[in-house]
């Protein structure tokens, strides 16, 4: 099957939740911090597969831009 042929397999989606942690600069959430917060969420029984860290900057007016990981 070709890239441009429909299937299932490319229309399952994952669902995501985005957790912001305002006043915590990217260069702060260290491997460390990454793995307790893998298994915090394993102790409660739920697989995370993936953690991005984004910054994100406000304007004066309010408006943001999310910078390159």
């Amino acid at each position: 099957m070709s890239d441009n042929e429909p299937s299932n397999e490319k229309r399952i989606a994952t669902t995501q939740t985005v957790l912001c942690l305002k006043g915590i600069d990217r260069e702060d959430v260290d491997e460390q911090l990454l793995e307790l917060i893998h298994e915090h969420f394993k102790q409660k029984g739920l697989v995370v597969r993936d953690i991005s860290v984004h910054a994100q900057r406000r304007y004066a007016s309010g408006r943001s831009w999310r910078e390159t990981p």
